[in-house]
């Protein structure tokens, strides 16, 4: 598994953050984005828009947060290697894990203090991700 971390921004300053994590098996090479302004439920986006490949998990709870065309669900596999990524060290902060990271790009690229304490601040088990969040 290879990862990579980058930040960017286009013209409308859409793209909070973009992290890559290459699973193994089919849906290869991803990108996980934090977009900015991206509604009340706090999660991140795993894309591979060359494998047609789309999936919202939400940040505080293992679960899929499924809206528009982001519908795709990550087979056992991949949610081990997504829970081992989201645990290692974050490329961008040291001593913070990618999890850890994601969580503040979210808060900060969204404004959106107002009721974070009613989340658990500790990284969910994403090797159990079964159900659809709602929050």
């Amino acid at each position: 598994m290879r990862t990579y971390e980058k930040t960017h921004s286009d013209e409308n300053r859409r793209f909070c953050c973009e992290m890559v994590l290459e699973f193994e098996n089919h849906i290869g090479t991803t990108d996980i984005n934090i977009y900015a302004n991206d509604g009340p439920i706090p999660h991140f986006h795993i894309e591979n828009k060359s494998e047609g490949f789309d999936c919202c998990v939400c940040i505080f709870k293992a679960s899929y947060f499924t809206h528009g065309s982001h519908t795709d669900i990550l087979n056992s596999k991949q949610k081990k290697q997504l829970d081992n990524f989201l645990s290692e060290k974050s490329k961008f902060n040291k001593k913070i894990s990618n999890w850890e990271f994601i969580r503040d790009a979210w808060i900060s690229a969204n404004h959106k203090t107002d009721g974070i304490t009613d989340y658990p601040m500790s990284k969910p088990n994403y090797r159990y991700i079964d159900a659809y969040c709602d929050r």
